[in-house]
């Protein structure tokens, strides 16, 4: 009886995936643990960059926070709580996890990460 060697795709398959959970964990506690350094200024910005871009097109906003908690956007007898949810910094973790376990050489991965990080904040304005 001969026993299953890994072929070297599915090596590299299983690597991706184990890195891959490995890498989402580190972001997911990083996110956790920094939250007030990082998740919180991540949703100002966005949330300022937001206001601003409705006033720019006639829309009157004012913006509010409750400190280290939310945003809050109000405008029309119409309030919005930005939570940390809204930002899609959970998505962006998970994005960074995906590029740093890619087989890919590091100015590769640092290319990607520079692309993909304005295009996560674009997208959630």
């Amino acid at each position: 009886m001969t026993t299953p060697t890994l072929t070297n795709s599915r090596r590299r398959r299983l690597g991706f995936c184990l890195l891959f959970g490995l890498w989402a964990v580190v972001t997911a506690f990083t996110l956790e643990r920094w939250d007030a350094a990082l998740s919180l200024p991540y949703m100002s910005a966005i949330s300022y960059v937001s206001a601003l871009l409705l006033n720019t097109i006639g829309v009157p906003v004012t913006l509010g926070s409750v400190p280290g908690s939310f945003a809050i956007l109000s405008m029309d007898h119409v309030v919005f709580h930005v939570t940390r949810e809204c930002t899609g910094v959970y998505a962006l973790g998970l994005y960074v996890a995906a590029v740093l376990s890619y087989s890919a050489t590091l100015p590769q991965r640092l290319q990607a990460l520079s692309w993909g990080l304005p295009a996560f904040f674009i997208y959630s304005v």
